[in-house]
């Protein structure tokens, strides 16, 4: 089975690599560089996981989830990175099992994330691991 990942964000970099750790962690992974973009992937197809920052181009990350659920469009998981505090954010955000990620982040916390061990043969190769990356 095909295990499906978006990945949205303001910057193209992060977008870049975690494109690149989700196809590691046997996810194929999409990017929309805007919110506009995500929308229109996720309406039209079906995600698994949807990784979006809190600042997007045109738009952020907190109106595109308010999207899917106006929309409701059904994303099993959804993961919010932002450099801001998850306190920062309202609480109704966190509704349906949305989850934060807090940058600077390394694998092993995005692998946390995904619900799967972190000790992978990627991670244990030092892939990145070790120090924040994002």
């Amino acid at each position: 089975m095909e295990i499906k990942a978006l990945v949205t964000g303001e910057e193209e970099l992060i977008r870049w690599f975690l494109k690149k750790a989700l196809n590691r962690f046997e996810y194929k992974t999409h990017i929309a560089g805007n919110t506009d973009e995500a929308l229109s992937l996720l309406k039209d197809n079906s995600f698994n996981l949807l990784v979006t920052d809190i600042k997007n181009p045109e738009s952020n990350g907190l109106s595109l989830i308010d999207k899917l659920r106006k929309f409701k469009i059904r994303v099993p998981n959804i993961i919010v990175c932002s450099s801001y505090s998850r306190d920062e954010f309202p609480d109704d955000l966190w509704a349906d099992g949305v989850r934060f990620l807090q940058k600077p982040f390394n694998l092993l916390e995005l692998k946390g994330l995904l619900g799967e061990p972190a000790s992978t043969d990627y991670a244990r190769s030092g892939g990145g691991v070790e120090g924040h990356v994002c």
